[in-house]
């Protein structure tokens, strides 16, 4: 691999070639029924990882409920998206994930919105 190559490519990547530092924990019985629905499927996580390439690996960004699911069910490779390493790229792919909130602008934010973010 050279410098990104990849970005924007869906590839099936080996999970051993995927390193994560995201925090993550949810319960046994939600991870357990993810696990047998993916076996139900023959091992497919139609819902790809978004990793980024770092060197001849890859870094997990974004879906890591996704990547704990995959390696209980002890996958040997799985479906992810290689995005580029920018910033603003990688919360666009948080915020659309549900992992962070979008931040809003409050002295220019509509009041409407204001009330939204201030009611999650």
């Amino acid at each position: 691999m050279s410098n990104f190559d990849n970005i924007g490519q869906l590839m099936y990547l080996p999970l051993d070639k995927i390193d994560s530092e995201i925090e993550f924990t949810e319960s046994e019985f939600i991870l357990e029924a993810a696990v047998e629905s993916v076996k139900e499927v023959n091992g497919r996580n139609w819902i790809p990882l978004i990793v980024q390439e770092v060197g001849n690996k890859y870094k997990l960004v974004s879906n890591p409920f996704v990547y704990a699911v995959m390696h209980r069910a002890n996958l040997e490779k799985v479906w992810a998206i290689v995005i580029d390493p920018d910033p603003k790229n990688i919360e666009q792919a948080k915020i659309l994930s549900k992992e962070i909130t979008p931040k809003i602008n409050l002295s220019t934010a509509s009041r409407s919105a204001i009330e939204y973010n201030h009611s999650n």
